[in-house]
């Protein structure tokens, strides 16, 4: 069963609403209307949900960040391997390259996508991680080393 579009793009507006505990209903509200979904959500659904919660774990609210994290494990359930894959790139660029206050919140919902995402996903999951992540380790690895020779 679908949701109405109608009702997914009304709470997708929500979720940038100024008010805190609007984001978190709406959000909420996403989450309750994608465990009624069998199968996929609609394709043109898909891409605009994608986007308002990655925007999400940037919010000023602990709580709205933490019930995108929920949200996140619920939707890459019900989104095509393409929308995961886009999903796991940003978060893993914006787990190397983001702003550093952010990366605990990036770095769970990596996880929960991870626990989450359907068995048939997992190579390309894996591959576009990897493809992110690495970069980021080198260039941690290349600082600590560069801190160390200045230690000595």
């Amino acid at each position: 069963m679908q949701p109405d579009p109608n009702t997914i793009r009304n709470l997708l507006k929500k979720t940038a609403h100024f008010d805190k505990d609007e984001r978190f209903m709406a959000t909420s509200d996403l989450i309750t209307e994608f465990e009624k979904i069998e199968g996929q959500l609609d394709s043109t659904l898909q891409t605009p949900v994608r986007d308002a919660i990655i925007k999400e774990l940037d919010d000023v609210s602990n709580d709205v960040q933490a019930i995108a994290c929920r949200c996140l494990s619920t939707v890459v359930k019900k989104f095509n391997v393409e929308q995961v894959e886009e999903i796991i790139d940003k978060l893993g660029s914006s787990l190397v390259e983001g702003k550093m206050e952010l990366r605990d919140i990036y770095t769970i919902a990596l996880k929960n996508i991870i626990a989450s995402v359907p068995d048939d996903f997992g190579q390309q999951i894996s591959r576009k991680l990897i493809k992110r992540l690495l970069p980021g380790l080198k260039k941690t690895k290349k600082q600590t080393d560069t801190e160390e020779e200045k230690q000595e």
